[in-house]
């Protein structure tokens, strides 16, 4: 039986009392809420970022970096990893303050291990707060090490929209492309769950008729390219593996970020390479084919 997700909610808390609320939405563990505060002030994002993503500091950032205690005389002022460590510990603190909802993590986590499984946590953001939607949550970081790139989580991302969006006239059915992408070289994912879970939500508006779902198979790069030039969907739905991560110029795999070493056996530095979001689509052998926000962009529109 797979391992139910761990919905966890952080949002705006709009009391006065901190920033943030960390608030878990669906455990079999308990549902608390607590008050935290936020990892990075909005100020510092930016330069957060840039330093995540750059070998060496940027001028302009210095100020910031120097406050924060990662800069010295224009150079880090520690190791780098050192440096992805304590981004990761304030990613953690505020998306597990200690207490009731770090418990509930702890004995979620322990019971994926006890399955030899990854923990799928559901992040949903508040809408409101775009600040928290750029962070790098995937460094999030514990006295044990990174919770994704150690494989004990595997985390997505959602969007929580305060009330529903505003409805749009729509002439004929809509259409929506499905793509369930499985690689033979990474975890397997329950397909049929969540394929039935679409069919569900989506199956009163099928009655009327006015729907089309289109399943892409296979699930490669090159079929979704031929889909979307050939055909205008209103919906594109993907149902596969994702990392954020530095994809290897030279074996062209993802190494999850913080990682600047290839891991795959090539052992090429990664470290001038800019982590990113990738999609793992399937090639003809069915291996993983990751894809960028670079190859999306240059999609048809």
């Amino acid at each position: 039986m797979p391992l139910p997700p761990f919905e966890h909610l952080l949002s705006l808390a709009g009391d006065g009392t901190a920033p943030l609320e960390a608030r878990v939405l669906a455990s079999p563990y308990g549902t608390p809420a607590q008050r935290t505060a936020l990892p990075f002030a909005f100020g510092h994002v930016e330069a957060v970022l840039r330093a995540v993503e750059r070998p060496t500091p940027d001028p302009a950032d210095l100020p910031t970096l120097s406050a924060l205690g990662w800069a010295q005389e224009g150079q880090w002022a520690m190791p780098r990893e050192e440096l992805l460590r304590q981004v990761g510990t304030r990613l953690y603190d505020a998306l597990f303050p200690p207490g009731p909802v770090r418990t509930t993590l702890a004995v979620a986590l322990a019971r994926a291990r006890e399955m030899r499984t990854s923990l799928p946590l559901q992040l949903h953001l508040d809408r409101d707060a775009g600040y928290l939607g750029r962070l790098p949550w995937e460094l999030a970081c514990d006295e044990q090490g990174y919770l994704v790139q150690d494989g004990r989580m595997a985390l997505a991302r959602y969007l929580d929209f305060p009330a529903p969006p505003t409805a749009t006239a729509l002439n004929g059915a809509l259409k929506v492309l499905v793509i369930v992408s499985r690689p033979t070289d990474l975890p397997a994912l329950n397909e049929e769950a969540e394929l039935q879970a679409l069919r569900d939500s989506l199956a009163a508006l099928n009655e009327r008729r006015g729907l089309e779902v289109y399943l892409l198979q296979p699930a490669t790069w090159r079929e979704f390219v031929d889909a979307v030039s050939s055909e205008r969907f209103h919906i594109v739905h993907f149902d596969g593996h994702g990392d954020f991560g530095r994809r290897c110029p030279r074996c062209r795999r993802v190494v999850s970020a913080p990682a600047t070493t290839c891991r795959a056996g090539c052992g090429a530095n990664l470290l001038g390479i800019a982590p990113q979001g990738h999609l793992a689509f399937q090639r003809a052998d069915g291996t993983a084919d990751w894809r960028s926000p670079e190859h999306l962009a240059k999609l048809p529109t």
